[in-house]
């Protein structure tokens, strides 16, 4: 637990060609639970495989967004993201992947937007994905498995962005919007 405050991109800062330098180092990045990670005074981007072992805070710092560009290894936990800055938009960039097959294995806390980007897949087999408060915002078709249970909490909202969602479960009294 502890907070990380990212003041540089990694490189390359585009494609997926492999991380030669970057602040966290070339390695994944594990985050785990009770860790705070927020982009300085500007938008940063990191290219690193992320492991997440416990609920962790994300955000920014004015319009100063963080971009995760790397995949994401949920494990075998439920895990718990909250976006801390109202009105920023955080972006994941590459497959979100899970170890759970039931339940809910990604609940979406706090105001900010997530936005999953255009090769940013949410590979979570059967187990579920919650937005609890704020919004998630797809990146491309069928950002969701089909049967993944969809949950949108009073309040919150996902926002399919112009794309198409197949959908066989869909749950809460939030928002979905095109």
């Amino acid at each position: 637990a502890g907070g990380i405050i990212i003041g540089a991109n990694s490189t390359p800062s585009t494609g997926v060609a492999p991380v030669t330098s970057g602040p966290l180092g070339t390695g994944t990045l594990t985050i785990a639970g009770g860790t705070s990670l927020f982009a300085d005074n500007a938008s940063r981007t990191l290219h690193n495989a992320v492991e997440v072992t416990g609920d962790f805070t994300i955000g920014g710092s004015g319009n100063a967004a963080l971009t995760l560009a790397g995949s994401i290894h949920l494990g075998s936990l439920a895990d718990r993201i909250t976006f801390a800055t109202a009105g920023l938009t955080t972006t994941f960039n590459g497959n979100i992947t899970t170890d759970i097959t039931s339940g809910t294995a990604l609940t979406k806390a706090g105001n900010g937007v997530l936005q999953l980007g255009s090769s940013s897949m949410l590979n979570l087999g059967n187990a579920g994905l919650t937005v609890e408060a704020g919004v998630i915002k797809a990146g491309t078709t069928d950002n969701l498995s089909d049967t993944s249970l969809l949950t949108v909490e009073t309040g919150a909202g996902y926002d399919l962005n112009g794309n198409n969602q197949t959908s066989n479960a869909i749950a809460g009294d939030g928002f979905i919007t095109n």
